[in-house]
């Protein structure tokens, strides 16, 4: 990508005072010796709100890749002293970082427009192809979120099938006989709950079978 323009011009700053050519000596230094948070503050520290000072601030935001703030200044900076075209190509770099593409390439063509050159031509480029591949992700990430509800469904629809199927006789008898056991389970365990709140040892009682006489046995 094309490198970050950095503007400072004296000439500019003519209703500056003595004191805020001090600090934006200091800040020009500072910028030079890579030290960015250093100059950023002292840019911060002027009182004069001019189009150089905001992209000033706003190269520095740069290179601390600070993207959003970098962007707010680069769009307060609008003014006869700054190049149009090196503030709209940054502007462009600034939202490729944000990867926002749509916003990108607009920010390079109208950069494009005020004067042709291989750097944003480049960058031009670069921000197409990577819209180009974000939609192919989100386009591949739809397909398959909608296959995956496709096999969840199907899953689905097999468990329905089995749950639906009817029981055979056998599987029937079998059923009762385990909600017998579970029926009786359920008596011994209440018995056996009340025996031990009663102090009482639990005891089964079986079913007396009725005696029934009969009657051509009688020896009477």
């Amino acid at each position: 990508m094309k490198k970050l323009t950095f503007y400072i011009i004296f000439s500019a700053f003519s209703y500056a005072s003595l004191f805020d050519f001090y600090y934006i000596n200091k800040a020009q230094k500072a910028y030079e010796n890579k030290n960015y948070q250093k100059s950023l503050k002292l840019y911060e520290k002027l009182d004069i709100d001019y189009d150089l000072k905001n992209y000033n601030i706003a190269q520095n935001y740069y290179r601390l890749k600070n993207y959003k703030m970098a962007l707010l200044y680069y769009k307060r900076a609008f003014g006869k002293n700054i190049n149009e075209h090196n503030r709209l190509h940054n502007i462009g770099n600034c939202y490729f970082n944000l990867k926002n593409y749509d916003k990108a390439i607009t920010a390079y063509e109208f950069a494009l427009k005020l004067q042709q050159d291989k750097e944003t031509k480049y960058n031009l480029l670069l921000a197409e192809l990577a819209k180009k591949e974000e939609l192919k992700k989100k386009k591949a990430k739809k397909t398959q979120d909608g296959k995956g509800k496709k096999d969840k469904k199907k899953k689905g629809d097999k468990k329905d099938k089995k749950s639906k199927r009817k029981l055979t006789k056998k599987e029937l008898e079998m059923l009762k006989k385990l909600q017998k056991k579970q029926k009786l389970k359920k008596r011994l365990d209440s018995m056996v709950k009340k025996s031990l709140q009663n102090k009482n040892i639990p005891v089964l009682m079986y079913g007396i079978k009725k005696y029934k006489p009969n009657n051509n046995l009688n020896p009477w």
